[in-house]
């Protein structure tokens, strides 16, 4: 009964949280794994914090892209690794929902920081 409470409290998880705090409005995509597509477009203001799909954990991200002021920035394998690793949690616990959400940070020019703690006033700025 325990498990199937948790598994229903935590069926609107959306995980994986972007920071924009780059001082420009960004435009952002990512590959995730098993689907063919790129994700829709996440237009993100500077100072905004916007939530990613439900269920879209950050282990499974492949590619991130960023339009940002004219420019264009992949984030792929090695600062996804970083990433995965300081958001690391396992298979079993996201699958039961338990795991923590990862907190990207854009800082511009294709450079994201991640953390497993909210950034301040995350309420208030979340779209």
């Amino acid at each position: 009964m325990a498990l199937c409470l948790t598994g229903c409290i935590a069926s609107e998880a959306f995980p994986t949280v972007i920071d924009n705090e780059s001082g420009h409005s960004i435009v952002l995509r990512y590959q995730y794994v098993g689907h063919d597509e790129w994700s829709g477009d996440w237009d993100i203001p500077s100072g905004d914090v916007q939530s990613l799909a439900r269920d879209h954990w950050v282990q499974g991200i492949l590619q991130i892209r960023i339009e940002e002021a004219g420019r264009v920035f992949l984030v792929s394998a090695p600062q996804l690794r970083d990433i995965r690793q300081t958001c690391s949690n396992s298979f079993l616990t996201r699958r039961l929902k338990l795991a923590s959400d990862c907190y990207l940070t854009y800082h511009g020019g294709g450079r994201l920081s991640a953390s497993t703690h909210a950034p301040k006033d995350i309420e208030d700025r979340l779209k």
